[in-house]
């Protein structure tokens, strides 16, 4: 069962869920002090997380993202811009058919949908051009870069007050297992583009 925080008059720490479920007797486990707890684990971060050789990987896992997703921008892109010359086209249709005396309420609702899906379209496209142009400003990694950012991640745990590491801290951690006198910390090192930012930081921020 996982341990979950509690408040005392005189203390703040962690308590077993199955020891609350089930009672001391039937499982011993301590409570635990929050403070050198939360203490421990973030040292334990610092040293064995927050690496280099880590932070490359994440950065590069970041990299390949984005090389997948400008693939898969360049494709969608080809469709939307074929999409874009057929509803054009049947615009065109729809007005030489107006202009040859079809009734324009006929069309209206044909023409209102062309329009819409033209506007649709043509946002995306504006869209793509967006994520293409921050993509193509990534540095290139090298060992200054991911210097700057192991630097700038213990300045994080510094200056940050416990409190809002911990809200940092979550954004990776998976589990924290404690087994008598052993702890053991689950993490993910984030491989997805927003959590990194959050997580390590703006590469190009460096």
């Amino acid at each position: 069962m996982p341990y979950s925080g509690h408040t005392t008059s005189t203390t703040d720490y962690y308590a077993c869920g199955l020891r609350q479920k089930v009672g001391k007797k039937a499982c011993p486990c301590h409570w635990l002090k929050k403070s050198p707890l939360e203490q421990q684990i973030i040292e334990a971060l610092k040293e064995k997380v927050i690496r280099p050789d880590l932070v490359r990987d994440s950065l590069k896992a970041l990299y390949e993202e984005r090389a997948q997703n400008k693939h898969e921008d360049d494709s969608e892109e080809k469709q939307i811009k074929q999409q874009l010359r057929q509803a054009k086209t049947e615009l065109e249709r729809m007005n030489q058919a107006i202009l040859a005396g079809i009734n324009p309420e006929a069309l209206a609702e044909k023409i209102n949908s062309r329009l819409d899906l033209q506007v649709e379209l043509e946002k995306r496209l504006v869209d793509i051009k967006r994520e293409r142009t921050v993509s193509e400003e990534l540095p290139e990694i090298t060992d200054e870069l991911i210097d700057g950012l192991v630097a700038k991640f213990k300045t994080l745990f510094a200056t940050q007050d416990l409190g809002a590491m911990k809200v940092l801290l979550a954004r990776f951690i998976d589990r924290i297992d404690i087994s008598e006198n052993k702890m053991h910390i689950f993490y993910s090192v984030t491989t997805s583009e927003e959590r990194f930012v959050r997580v390590i930081g703006d590469p190009r921020g460096i």
